[in-house]
């Protein structure tokens, strides 16, 4: 994620001394990022909005989740 900022980044500050930068790129990558937190807070709110059985919360808070996790990761979830 950081090297994506810093590359956006850099990409918007071509140009900058002569007054042709172009701020898109970096635009793009701060509404990208809005979009995916964005999304990720449904994710959670739909765990939570329906009184769901504690092994369907499970299923579902462990359904995007990548290699290994805990019951903390669920709890936060």
């Amino acid at each position: 994620m950081k090297d994506l900022y810093y590359d956006a980044l850099a990409e918007s500050q071509v140009g900058w001394h002569e007054g042709t930068e172009n701020a898109v790129p970096f635009i793009k990558f701060l509404l990208g990022t809005i979009l995916a937190a964005y999304k990720d807070f449904e994710d959670r709110v739909a765990l939570v909005e329906t009184k769901l059985p504690a092994l369907e919360m499970v299923r579902r808070a462990s359904k995007n989740k990548i290699g290994r996790f805990n019951k903390q990761d669920i709890r936060e979830q």
